[in-house]
């Protein structure tokens, strides 16, 4: 029983200096970067959320608690509900469109040679143009003088649509841009999943008979989800940067 006890106290004993040197390391590690997210974006949360309880005024320096009012006064404004009503269509085109395109381009050049090789960088070329050039290629096509009227015309319609002007069109326009300039991203993203897609399994698949639908998905598609998220994340932070 002595030579047991020993051994208990020692193990504890010789333990507690791991456990220390493991919360050191902890806190060298992490602590800074826990203090900086805690002062520069925790606090400012917490703060702004009890801001929003009251009716704070900084030129007086009056707080008097509300509760949920200002939150319902929002709601009921005209003109918070119609931008949040468009930047909703928006981000529904946004996050929808580049991602099922984006599949299937990736799906279509999902093949070994120079020539696809090629098209992979001419659909990431959208990605790295800055905002204003986007706006600019944009315009020009999209303006009421624009290439894209000047051939409507040519074609025969007489009083082409207003793309950028006429707000029945203008929201599926910038949609229809944001959807352009991030369709590449997407399309790099699911050409990485799909080449982590083991053949042996499509192999497989397909000496069982089951066809090419069937193996995408059944295979395929399933192996393809954190592809999807990621894309779906980006492009849903991108949208909503709009709403700012």
């Amino acid at each position: 029983m002595g030579e047991g006890g020993n051994l208990i106290m020692s193990a504890s004993v010789s333990r507690r200096p791991v456990f220390g040197r493991r919360v050191w390391h902890f806190l060298s590690f992490g602590g800074p970067g826990t203090a900086v997210y805690v002062c520069f974006v925790l606090a400012p949360i917490l703060i702004s959320l009890g801001y929003s309880l009251t009716n704070y005024n900084p030129f007086r320096g009056e707080t008097h608690f509300v509760g949920l009012d200002n939150y319902r006064v929002l709601l009921t404004d005209e003109e918070f509900l119609t931008s949040l009503k468009v930047t909703s269509i928006l981000t529904a085109i946004v996050v929808i469109v580049p991602n099922v395109a984006g599949l299937a381009i990736a799906v279509l050049l999902d093949r070994q040679s120079w020539f696809f090789s090629s098209l992979r960088t001419v659909f990431f070329v959208p990605v790295v143009l800055s905002s204003v050039v986007v706006s600019v290629i944009w315009t020009r096509l999209l303006d009421n003088d624009g290439l894209i009227n000047q051939t409507l015309r040519a074609l025969g319609v007489d009083e082409p649509p207003g793309w950028l002007s006429d707000p029945d069109y203008a929201l599926y326009s910038l949609g229809a841009i944001l959807s352009w300039q991030m369709l590449g991203f997407c399309v790099v993203i699911y050409l990485a999943g799909l080449q982590h897609v083991p053949q042996e399994l499509l192999e497989a698949a397909s000496i069982d008979g089951a066809g090419p639908v069937r193996r995408f998905s059944r295979i395929t598609w399933p192996l393809l989800a954190p592809a999807l998220t990621i894309n779906t994340v980006i492009l849903l932070i991108s949208a909503f940067k709009i709403f700012d």
